[in-house]
């Protein structure tokens, strides 16, 4: 089975392990580069914060950006006003991922201008610097939440925090029974990792 992440690579790992579990002898190809964009119907399924066209699209979470810094960086609060993101070096992705462009989106919105200093394509390399303190940067609550809980300060966005909805993308309009447990297991990995992150944030 073909299966393409362009967001949500922390996550993984821990689709895998259910997939060991439940479907012990289905073989995956994991891919996780946009360079793949221009021949999508090779893959079973694409987990993307896009919906494809004359793809079936299933949203399977919606998550908030938070702000993550290293500890010590921003006031011990547990907001932090739009506005006074200008006032940091931030560190994030490179504008073609989807990430970033969600970002981008939302701050144009806002007519807010970050003081981005080092970009990378690499999800690992940002969180990296951001750990390191070499910048703030944007933490995706759901599936970047086990990144650095420790040393990491997370915050919500006030007044409004940008979000995004992430959705399954299959070609296939009728399933086999293997490719419907497969999305189904994807989905409810999705809906552990978003109930975690609300037990997290409510304590």
């Amino acid at each position: 089975m073909n299966v393409l992440f362009t967001v949500a690579s922390p996550l993984i790992s821990k689709i895998i392990l259910r997939m060991q579990e439940v479907l012990p002898n289905i073989s995956l190809n994991i891919h996780q580069k946009n360079s793949f964009a221009k021949d999508l119907e090779q893959f079973d399924f694409i987990i993307s914060t896009a919906k494809i066209p004359n793809f079936n699209s299933i949203p399977i979470t919606t998550e908030e950006l938070l702000i993550g810094a290293k500890k010590g960086i921003l006031p011990n609060k547990d907001f932090i006003e739009l506005k006074d993101l200008e006032k940091y070096i931030f560190v994030g992705l490179d504008k073609e991922t989807e990430l970033q462009q969600t970002i981008d989106q939302f701050l144009m919105a806002h007519k807010i201008k970050l003081n981005y200093q080092y970009q990378s394509d690499e999800p690992a390399t940002v969180r990296q610097l951001i750990a390191s303190g070499i910048g703030i940067g944007f933490i995706p609550a759901i599936s970047w939440q086990d990144f650095e809980t420790k040393n990491i300060t997370k915050a919500h966005i006030y007044p409004e925090a940008p979000r995004r909805t992430i959705y399954l993308n299959s070609p296939h309009h009728n399933l086999t029974d293997t490719q419907r447990l497969f999305s189904n297991e994807i989905a409810n990995v999705f809906l552990q990792e978003r109930d975690a992150t609300t037990k997290y944030l409510l304590i």
